[in-house]
């Protein structure tokens, strides 16, 4: 097989272009005359921003205006959707090249290699933007491409083709490689090389960085392993992984002694994760597990899912799980709701399919505990049992489902 579809694209060995028929079926697409319409227009014309570099003026309005300069700017990007350029695939052994250009409203980046783009990145800036001079636009489209990039070019050599002047001097800023060779660990471990290279097996001097194996070396007595795990670990794209996330995308490129306690101290010790995470490791102590069931849908869990967004009235969700086969029915519920409208819920999502349960494991909810509940399970011969509020676990089945449904939503 020589290429694959996937999503509208066509994914190849050495390109990455978009399907035929959905290039072909945009020039069927009528003007808009809603700002409905011109949002699912706007909305293809961004997705096909990744494969082309210029963009057009059309604004959604609070009211819709189907002015001479739309009328323009949309017959540019039909144009444009229909002719996008044939993507390269990567290839990691040739320098990149990242391409930047800033105007008064926002920037245009092109990561390419041999001139043939790879892809293309580009937003708008704040109303400030324009005031600020043209070195500064222009060393911010960079930062933010290296920035957006920057999983291409991690621990390689990239080119910056610039026709500012100023920007030429960009690496003499600061950026010195011989503060990484000057340090005392680094000098040790050169030191040790020379005098015996296979007591430090691994270790690799290829100036101005020295390397254990392909991983760059951190010496531990910069700020450097802070910096790095600081922004792998709290930025918006590593999304605060944890330990093991983080140790992983450090690792793909650097390396310093006792990197992984670091990172473990680092994150035990930061506030934002210590208060909205929680531990998902078995408490210690006797377990006392439920009895295993015979046969499916004979005992039960449920619980409710409350404060959803509202849809067609329902904003609550009754979760109803199989403790044997793990297989759960989901019924939506209007607020608010009472003990009788509930069991007339379960009876005709389950107990009408299913028959009804031997036992049903729930937590100490006022509808469980309400007399018509207890009641009407008492007439259909089931075993009510409740957890109590020092023991969670009980119900922790309904738990773990209800988490995946809201991881979900």
């Amino acid at each position: 097989m020589s290429h694959v579809t996937y999503l509208g694209h066509v994914i190849s060995r050495s390109s990455v272009q978009m399907k035929v028929d959905k290039v072909l079926a945009v020039k069927e697409w009528l003007a808009p005359r809603t700002v409905k319409q011109l949002c699912g227009f706007l909305g293809l014309a961004t997705i096909c921003l990744q494969f082309w570099h210029h963009s057009c003026p059309i604004d959604k309005e609070e009211w819709f205006q189907w002015t001479p300069q739309a009328k323009k700017a949309f017959a540019a990007l039909m144009q444009a959707v229909m002719s996008v350029p044939v993507q390269a695939m990567p290839n990691f052994d040739i320098p990149f090249e990242v391409e930047a250009n800033a105007s008064d409203i926002g920037i245009r980046t092109i990561l390419s290699q041999n001139q043939h783009p790879l892809a293309f990145f580009g937003c708008a800036m704040g109303s400030t933007f324009h005031s600020k001079s043209a070195y500064v636009r222009e060393l911010t489209a960079i930062v933010l491409a290296v920035l957006h990039w920057r999983h291409y070019q991690l621990g390689r050599k990239f080119i910056v083709p610039t026709y500012h002047h100023s920007l030429r001097y960009l690496l003499d800023l600061g950026l010195d490689s011989q503060a990484h060779s000057t340090t005392a660990s680094v000098q040790r471990i050169r030191a040790t090389m020379q005098e015996d290279p296979t007591r430090k097996y691994g270790y690799i001097w290829n100036p101005p960085y020295l390397y254990f194996w392909d991983h760059i070396y951190l010496p531990t007595d910069t700020d450097l392993p802070g910096v790095l795990i600081t922004h792998f670990h709290d930025s918006k794209d590593a999304g605060h992984e944890g330990v093991e996330g983080t140790y992983r995308r450090l690792w793909t490129a650097f390396f310093w002694p006792s990197m992984k306690r670091h990172i473990r101290d680092y994150i035990k010790g930061y506030d934002v994760c210590q208060r909205n995470k929680y531990k998902t490791h078995k408490p210690a102590g006797l377990l006392q597990p439920l009895p295993i069931s015979e046969q499916i849908w004979e005992d039960i869990s449920m619980d409710f899912i409350e404060g959803l967004p509202r849809s067609r009235g329902k904003s609550v969700n009754l979760v109803v799980v199989d403790r044997l086969s793990k297989y759960a029915h989901f019924v939506a519920l209007g607020h608010p709701f009472t003990a009788k409208t509930v069991a007339h819920a379960f009876q005709e999502h389950v107990g009408k399919l299913l028959g009804m349960p031997q036992s049903i494991i729930s937590d100490r909810d006022w509808m469980f505990l309400s007399v018509f509940w207890r009641e009407y399970f008492h007439l259909q011969v089931t075993n009510l049992k409740m957890s109590t509020a020092y023991h969670p676990q009980t119900d922790g089945q309904t738990e773990i489902i209800n988490r995946c449904v809201e991881t979900y939503l």
